[in-house]
């Protein structure tokens, strides 16, 4: 059976060719390709040791672990006065190499305010290491340490006006995020900035060259299936989170499901709005231009009133609904 990864590396053979000799055949291509990759990581790893950046750095404590490594505090030894975040990639081959290579490039070439900003990135032994500003805590880590409480509707107004901030400048920059989520929202006072690039999507022309067949084998192997709206339906969660906060979703529970069963906390204006970004059709979500411009109404608004207080939900479209409905039932059928 040949596998989806083999159908841009199949080459012409002799119909009368021996079996034997053509596994033999295959099994050599493969060890020189794996061959191959060692020696490319070995060339990239080599490049960076001609001067150990690591020394340069001066780590002092962890502050998280994720699925693809650690991030430390740190402080350059040249300016010892600005705390650091350096993220630790290990990685065992060349594709993992480049995944972490992309991602920090990725993030350096962006610039804005609520978008975490990459100051150095390097690799040194089997780690790649992304030194990135340093922010004091995240989300979700508010939430589960915080008060056990609604959250004030401006906090939330506020911190959704600067994430959606961010996710727009990402879209204009042709960038899916594709991991939004509490634990990667960063915070530091009143500013929140989206981190943790490792799974972003970018639609721009590949950083590093590839093959055709390696270009049509990426869009096969289902980056296709990711779009803008992948950020919307992730956002639209979060924003949920954020809403009902005490409440919790149950792990086995999406959000999208616990729509209308899970009263919001806070926020209830929002309520409309985060039922259309939780839609499970994607065409049927709104755009983060969209999501800004409700938002943005949503916000002046507050201003009009007492930001402790929550705005009511407008109740006048649907009371005249039910009206015309029940004139209906009673006018006599012609």
């Amino acid at each position: 059976m040949i596998n989806e990864s083999d159908l841009f590396n199949i080459q012409a053979e002799p119909i009368d060719s021996d079996p034997e000799e053509k596994h033999r055949n295959r099994t050599i291509l493969s060890k020189r390709n794996n061959e191959k990759q060692d020696s490319l990581v070995k060339i990239e790893k080599s490049s960076y040791n001609d001067k150990s950046k690591l020394a340069e750095y001066e780590i002092s404590d962890e502050l998280g672990k994720g699925r693809f490594g650690l991030v430390l505090l740190c402080r350059k030894k040249s300016d010892p006065s600005r705390p650091l975040a350096m993220k630790q990639i290990k990685f065992i081959n060349q594709k993992q190499y480049l995944r972490a290579q992309t991602e920090a490039q990725t993030l350096q070439k962006l610039s804005h305010p609520h978008i975490i900003s990459c100051v150095d990135h390097f690799a040194e032994g089997d780690s790649y290491y992304i030194v990135m500003d340093c922010m004091e805590s995240n989300i979700k880590k508010d939430l589960v340490t915080g008060d056990q409480t609604p959250l004030s509707p401006k906090r939330i107004m506020s911190w959704a006006i600067q994430i959606a901030s961010g996710i727009a400048y990402l879209h204009s920059q042709n960038i899916i995020h594709k991991d939004i989520k509490t634990n990667n929202i960063l915070v530091a006072g009143d500013i929140v900035k989206i981190g943790d690039f490792g799974l972003s999507i970018d639609l721009n022309p590949r950083i590093h060259p590839t093959s055709e067949s390696e270009k049509k084998l990426r869009l096969r192997k289902g980056e296709v299936k990711f779009n803008y709206m992948t950020d919307i339906l992730a956002f639209g969660k979060l924003l949920f989170e954020l809403c009902t906060h005490p409440t919790r979703l149950k792990p086995e529970m999406k959000a999208y499901e616990a729509r209308g069963k899970i009263p919001f906390q806070s926020c209830q204006f929002l309520q409309s709005l985060v039922m259309k970004m939780l839609n499970p059709v994607s065409e049927e979500r709104p755009t983060i231009q969209e999501v800004q411009e409700k938002l943005k109404f949503y916000e002046s608004q507050m201003n009009t009133m007492d930001n402790t207080m929550d705005i009511p939900v407008p109740q006048m479209n649907s009371q005249r609904v039910e009206k015309d409905e029940e004139r209906k039932k009673e006018e006599p059928n012609n």
